[in-house]
């Protein structure tokens, strides 16, 4: 008799302690400006690094920043697939000064360590050298390609080295597999390409 007086003791005070452990509050997922009890200030930075005030949380293409981001109530935002979480909410409301900065776009980044030569190439004659970037109007705006035996078009991604072959356009970037590991120009990759 007295181990179930111990069983149900014992259960009853895991229970008690599971109850009161304490919980983190649920992240509330913010799609408007003017939810209840909420004041957000959307900050926007442009193309020179300055802020504006916006109306609506921006779309795409932005950040948030957390160093520049305050909000009442030790609330924390967050930015996640282009939608605003704060969690810690409280009846009492809250405020927050949200400020988002431009995402970096790869093809910034690309453009901004390459040298852009201006004109067309011959292309009657192979290019064995590495002949850098050219760029070509095409039907989505300006886009880039490499020539020749170019050396920084290496891009590693999901674990495999990928060499950057064009700039479109519309500003997306065409890869080719190029293998587990880098190698010399000229040399073909061995390795399967593979797709998990």
């Amino acid at each position: 008799m007295k181990k179930v007086g111990i069983v149900v003791t014992s259960t009853v005070v895991l229970l008690g302690v599971i109850l009161f452990l304490p919980k983190e509050k649920e992240q509330i997922l913010i799609e408007d400006k003017n939810e209840e009890n909420t004041n957000l200030v959307f900050m926007l930075q442009d193309e020179e690094g300055n802020y504006s005030k916006s109306d609506t949380l921006p779309s795409m293409g932005y950040t948030l920043n957390t160093l520049k981001s305050v909000c009442s109530n030790n609330t924390t935002p967050t930015w996640e697939d282009n939608k605003l979480y704060l969690n810690n909410l409280t009846r009492n409301g809250m405020s927050c000064y949200l400020y988002f900065d431009i995402k970096p776009l790869a093809m910034n980044t690309i453009l901004a360590n390459s040298t852009v030569h201006e004109g067309t190439p011959d292309f009657s004659q192979v290019a064995t050298t590495d002949e850098g970037m050219y760029k070509v109007e095409d039907d989505l705006g300006m886009s880039y390609y490499f020539r020749g035996a170019v050396e920084n078009n290496y891009v590693k991604f999901a674990g495999y080295w990928w060499r950057i072959v064009r700039i479109n356009g519309n500003g997306s970037i065409r890869l080719i597999y190029d293998g587990t590991s880098v190698h010399a120009n000229g040399e073909s990759s061995t390795d399967p390409y593979v797709v998990s």
